[in-house]
């Protein structure tokens, strides 16, 4: 019955559906502008790049923290760091 219609299970028609379509691609790209407007034009709003360390750095960091409490709660070693 719903494919004889052409409508959704809500009871939208296609060109309803259409519309929602377009407004939602309108919103991705008025929010994409948004975001790369809040980051050129208020400095501090993205952390500077020097303020957070290379991805390789954290992973490292994290990776040395987890395998530093894993050993721990297994009683190889009694302290890290």
């Amino acid at each position: 019955m719903l494919l004889k219609s052409k409508k959704d299970l809500c009871g939208r028609d296609m060109k309803e559906l259409e519309t929602i379509l377009h407004h939602d691609r309108l919103t991705l790209i008025s929010q994409f502008a948004f975001n790369v407007g809040l980051y050129y034009a208020i400095p501090g709003y993205y952390p500077a790049e020097e303020v957070v360390a290379p991805l390789h750095e954290r992973a490292c960091e994290w990776w040395q923290i987890t395998t530093c409490c894993l050993l721990a709660c297994t009683g190889c070693i009694e302290h890290c760091m």
